[in-house]
């Protein structure tokens, strides 16, 4: 009985185990649940709020004479918030944990700042180790 020679049957074993792990990892992954239970939907409006009750939902920080155009995403009073659409960074219909995703305010533009209303990481805060949730991203 002839055997195969090594670089074949390591390129037959990489072949047969890539997509045995690509499916293991597939069945990993957890989709992110909205408060229904119900797995979170790319470009389907919600409502992000905290978890603590009456602490209010995201939005745009207040505006001010100092700072006509806030960029900081905070919570405010409002208990639902501003609506935000959901955009995995890969051709997904669902978001799943533990992947990048862009977070945009329902509508994507401020009309009166001339800004993008998606999310961004930004600022970082050295002393509290920390980064600030901002507007402006692409």
């Amino acid at each position: 009985m002839k055997t195969m020679p090594p670089a074949v049957s390591f390129l037959f074993f990489l072949l047969s185990t890539s997509s045995f792990f690509s499916s293991v990892a597939n069945a990993a992954r957890k989709a992110v649940l909205d408060s229904e239970g119900k797995a979170l939907r790319s470009g389907v409006q919600y409502y992000i709020v905290s978890t603590i009750q009456g602490a209010g939902g995201a939005a745009l920080a207040s505006r001010s004479v100092e700072k006509p155009c806030p960029k900081l995403v905070v919570l405010n009073g409002n208990q639902l918030g501003v609506r935000v659409l959901f955009y995995p960074d890969y051709n997904e219909t669902t978001v799943y944990e533990s992947t990048d995703v862009n977070i945009q305010f329902v509508p994507g533009a401020d009309p009166d700042c001339k800004t993008s209303t998606t999310w961004k990481l930004d600022d970082y805060d050295p002393s509290s180790g920390r980064w600030w949730l901002t507007v402006g991203g692409l």
